[in-house]
């Protein structure tokens, strides 16, 4: 327990829930699908689609409602870049923000948003504002061992605002 001005703060809910979400799904390796809304008629809706997408995604997915105008979750509507709402964000197990829909979104829609380990790196690398050399090349192609040797050094090079994604 925290004092703080003579105010008695439980420990637990330094967190938002989107936060506490977040790292759970994280754990799991799971993404996380957020639906932010405002007001009863998006909140029962959102209710609706949950319960209908938990079932078909519960492998690869969390699925949690979000009030938007709660102050507490200010982080995670200025991350998913908010708007309007209804708005739906899907957040990948690294962190990254792989998809925004301006509406409730559910079905086959969502499935573009869960992107591989390796889409969502290169993702998160953009969203970081990274510096990106993107190189279709490997060791047996031609010259691909010099072009992965060159890229390698400029990446070491630019330690910190350069990846090697691989």
């Amino acid at each position: 327990v925290l004092f703080a001005a003579g105010v008695k703060a439980d420990v637990k809910n330094v967190f938002s829930e989107s936060e506490k979400a977040i790292n759970q799904a994280k754990k799991e390796n799971k993404f996380l699908v957020i639906y932010f809304y405002r007001g009863k008629k998006d909140f029962k809706k959102i209710l609706r689609v949950i319960k209908k997408e938990r079932k078909k995604w519960a492998e690869v997915a969390d699925f949690i409602r979000v009030e938007a105008e709660n102050p507490k979750e200010g982080d995670i509507v200025k991350k998913c870049q908010v708007r309007r709402v209804p708005f739906t964000a899907v957040i990948s197990p690294n962190g990254a923000v792989t998809a925004r829909f301006s509406e409730i979104a559910g079905g086959e829609i969502l499935k573009k948003a869960f992107v591989s380990p390796v889409m969502a790196e290169l993702i998160k690398a953009i969203q970081r504002e990274s510096i990106i050399f993107l190189v279709l090349a490997n060791k047996k192609t031609r010259y691909g061992g010099v072009v992965l040797k060159t890229v390698s050094d400029a990446v070491k090079k630019l330690a910190g605002i350069a990846e090697w994604i691989k």
